[in-house]
């Protein structure tokens, strides 16, 4: 990520940024806490959309959301063959209380967020799709070009083989050298980090400005996605 931040500080003003995580098979641990929204929250935007909205605050800075809007669904969540089984964690016993399969969250949620200064924020985040591999990807639109990132989050090894990151300006694609880097190395950067974070007296208060941006941004689309169905389900027959 240091190395699409360092590129997008080339690219002027920041116009758009599409960000999504999509895996091919990814469910965790149906039944559990993960897809029962009394205990997680949500699905795949809490788990992974939040991660997604990370990405999003060196970009935007401190701007809000001023509109929100979202979808989601539930087309692989029941599938057997959707169940993230590399989590070591599929297929466990249910959790006391209750039924084996229990799900009532969503595998896949869409978004698109206008901040208070007028950027936009496209996000996709899925926990299964009709996809191959667990896939990234990070496209940032500027008044100066654009940058795309593609790579794997996370510890799936149903992953791309390399992470590839492009510039774009003027009509001409060039790629960006991207490091190889162990699988969870990123993990082990952000701990090194946050002990300076920790002391930086400037920092203090910041996270839990993020943490009420973010969750203000995730419950916006969550109550988007729902009008839709409560229309339907007063609309007369």
């Amino acid at each position: 990520m240091s190395g699409l931040y360092r590129i997008a500080a080339r690219l002027g003003h920041i116009r758009h940024v599409e960000l999504a995580w999509v895996r091919a098979r990814g469910v965790p641990d149906r039944g559990g806490w993960f897809t029962q929204r009394s205990l997680a929250g949500g699905g795949a935007l809490v788990d992974l959309g939040w991660h997604l909205f990370d990405i999003a605050v060196p970009l935007l800075g401190t701007a809000a959301f001023r509109h929100a809007i979202g979808t989601v669904s539930s087309d692989f969540i029941t599938q057997r063959s959707s169940r993230a089984a590399w989590r070591g964690d599929d297929g466990g016993p249910a959790l006391p209380g209750t039924a084996e399969g229990t799900t009532d969250v969503e595998d896949t949620a869409r978004g698109f967020l206008i901040t208070d200064d007028g950027r936009s924020v496209v996000l996709h985040a899925s926990w299964a799709s009709h996809e191959e591999l667990d896939t990234t990807r990070v496209t940032i639109d500027g008044s100066g070009g654009s940058a795309t990132l593609r790579c794997t989050f996370g510890f799936s090894p149903n992953r791309l083989e390399r992470s590839t990151l492009t510039r774009t300006v003027d009509g001409t694609t060039r790629p960006v050298a991207v490091p190889t880097e162990p699988i969870g190395t990123e993990y082990d950067r952000q701990l090194d980090m946050l002990p300076a974070q920790l002391r930086d007296p400037a920092g203090r208060g910041r996270a839990i400005e993020e943490v009420r941006r973010t969750i203000g941004a995730i419950e916006r689309v969550y109550t988007s996605a729902r009008i839709p169905r409560e229309v339907r389900e007063s609309a007369p027959v």
